[in-house]
């Protein structure tokens, strides 16, 4: 499996993961920001399906973009 960069201080803990069955929260798992339907944010998942999503400004900001 790939690993997953990243930088500028990124921090695994600070994540606010999804319920698995859940749906889809509007909002950044990093910085809560707004994240509107027609953006394609980054999206990831753990294996028990707990998702986080990120807006523009974290993808470009943690993981390069």
């Amino acid at each position: 499996m790939a690993q997953l960069k990243t930088r500028n201080g990124f921090s695994w803990s600070l994540i606010a993961w999804g319920k698995p069955e859940g749906p889809r929260r509007p909002l950044c798992s990093y910085c809560f920001a707004k994240i509107d339907d027609g953006d394609g944010p980054l999206m990831l998942f753990k294996q028990d399906g707990s998702a986080a999503q990120f807006c523009d400004e974290c993808v470009e900001r943690y993981f390069g973009g």
